[in-house]
């Protein structure tokens, strides 16, 4: 099968990854073997309660308004032709006091490009993460706690091959995204954090200590049945508070034109991460790529880990964790284009921070990956 090896050695050129630790002695293979094993002993029985409700996504075309030159009016300018995504989960995370929005945003910024080794330019975006709250909160009302965005390959997560249905695509479900399994590693990564060592800090500390360690923890897991914890990538932000400023975006609009639903509700930025893609992918062998690199239209888990009100959590008591699996949509609704079915563009994986890796050991993950499908 050819797999564009000209384009992928350029990709590899600028691309790193985070390693799957294992000692020198451990094979891939034996790591895929305790995983199984590991999957197969824990049922579903033991697993923990975690929350995962399937709802409807929404989009600017269920807003009331859009100003102009906002990420949601038609007539915005698009630098290079590049199509924002847009994804909008109302009133989905539920607590003790209140029920709380997602926005997911994929280009609020203008796309920016870096110099590859080669001579090539390569693109990349920002996807930020929002949060709606009820503007008639009170100050003690607002629930603390973190949410956590997760990455994999540095993109968005590419659902198992016939795991959903159409219905599912514009929905909240992380079925085929997150199997239960893997929310269960990370649910027992988030809940062994020390969360008592931290408590000298601000909240964004504490989330960003939060996230550091589940970072860590997952290096060395598969995360579940199909993915390989060493690939994905965690950014953690604070819930606001009562003191948070609001979202000031120009792009974002104001007032009741915000992205956000129910539209009286204010909108708080939580988290950011960067997404990198180039122009030349592999398209001859888009199928083998496409399972495992989700470019810009898979799925976003975040993770939601709720402390309680501003009282926190008693000795021993545990967060409550749930997953929400969001997705961007152009404005009028269409799906972001496939980066490797030929209409968008291609895409190529970067963590930040990390050694680069060999095509060989690439051309071997990659090959692992795709049978775990």
């Amino acid at each position: 099968m050819s797999i564009g090896i000209s384009s992928l050695h350029t990709f590899l050129a600028v691309t790193t990854f985070q390693p799957v630790t294992m000692k020198p002695t451990t094979s891939f293979s034996s790591l895929l073997f305790s995983a199984a094993l590991a999957a197969a002993q824990r049922s579903e029985d033991d697993l923990p309660d975690t929350t995962n409700p399937n709802r409807q996504l929404s989009n600017c075309q269920n807003l009331g308004c859009s100003a102009d030159n906002t990420i949601c009016s038609p007539n915005a300018d698009n630098p290079g032709g590049f199509q924002p995504g847009i994804g909008i989960a109302p009133q989905i995370l539920e607590t003790l006091s209140t029920n709380l929005s997602l926005t997911l945003i994929d280009g609020l910024e203008s796309p920016g490009f870096s110099g590859g080794t080669v001579g090539e330019s390569y693109e990349f975006s920002d996807q930020q993460l929002f949060v709606g709250v009820s503007g008639s909160l009170e100050d003690n009302d607002f629930p603390r706690g973190c949410l956590l965005m997760l990455q994999y390959y540095g993109q968005t997560f590419a659902p198992k091959e016939g795991s959903r249905d159409e219905n599912d695509d514009m929905t909240t479900s992380c079925n085929g995204v997150v199997d239960r399994f893997c929310q269960a590693d990370i649910y027992d990564a988030i809940t062994s954090f020390n969360n008592s060592a931290t408590s000298n800090r601000t909240e964004a500390e504490r989330c960003t200590a939060l996230g550091n360690h589940v970072n860590a923890e997952l290096r060395g897991q598969l995360c579940g049945e199909s993915r390989i914890g060493g690939f994905i990538n965690v950014t953690a932000g604070a819930l606001p508070s009562g003191q948070s400023n609001e979202a000031d975006n120009s792009r974002l609009g104001e007032g009741k034109c915000k992205p956000v639903l129910p539209a009286e509700f204010n909108l708080y930025k939580v988290a950011e991460m960067r997404q990198w893609y180039f122009n030349n992918p592999p398209q001859d062998s888009g199928k083998f790529f496409g399972q495992i690199f989700g470019g810009r239209s898979g799925f976003t888990p975040v993770v939601s880990v709720v402390y309680g009100n501003q009282d926190g959590l008693t000795p021993g008591e545990k967060p409550e964790v749930g997953f929400v699996c969001m997705r961007t949509f152009t404005r009028d609704m269409k799906a972001v284009p496939d980066q490797f079915g030929g209409e968008g563009q291609g895409t190529s994986a970067a963590t930040p921070g990390v050694q680069a890796r060999s095509l060989a050991a690439l051309v071997v993950t990659g090959f692992a990956a795709f049978f775990m499908f």
